[in-house]
């Protein structure tokens, strides 16, 4: 129920347009910067979890949202700590931190969900064909992989 309505906001957030868009996004900003210590953590932890390397998930936090200080809407009207278009959040989102909500303005459930689909798209045998599942751009595939 929680993750439906969840849902339910992150659409709201994106229907709202740019005047309001505030008032939707306010409740999902985190209330601090993380370090980098922390965001280290956080991408090994989610890394781990889904056989992807941390430093890709690094790279993507980095390329998306400069680690979460621009979270979105974007042009395309992705979202979030790792930039998730509504729809691919809908289906690969989760609750990384386990307080029943699957939020992409949540760090760790937005790194943990990115690295749950980069598994999924075979990121565990072939992590350049799974960021290019992540978006369809060989010059994306090439900053990330030269990032990482």
């Amino acid at each position: 129920m929680r993750r439906l309505v969840a849902a339910a906001v992150l659409v709201l957030a994106l229907s709202a347009g740019t005047a309001s868009a505030g008032v939707w996004e306010a409740p999902f900003l985190p209330v601090r910067e993380l370090s980098y210590e922390e965001l280290q953590a956080l991408w090994i932890r989610a890394g781990a979890a889904y056989a992807i390397p941390w430093q890709v998930l690094a790279a993507i936090n980095k390329i998306e949202s400069n680690f979460g200080r621009n979270m979105g809407p974007s042009s395309a009207g992705a979202v979030g700590w790792m930039q998730f278009m509504p729809d691919t959040w809908l289906r690969w989102g989760m609750d990384g931190d386990g307080d029943g909500i699957a939020n992409p303005w949540n760090p760790d459930d937005a790194v943990h969900s990115a690295a749950r689909y980069l598994a999924a798209a075979e990121g565990r045998t072939d992590i350049s064909r799974a960021i290019f599942a992540y978006n369809h751009a060989q010059w994306y595939v090439d900053d990330v992989l030269q990032l990482a």
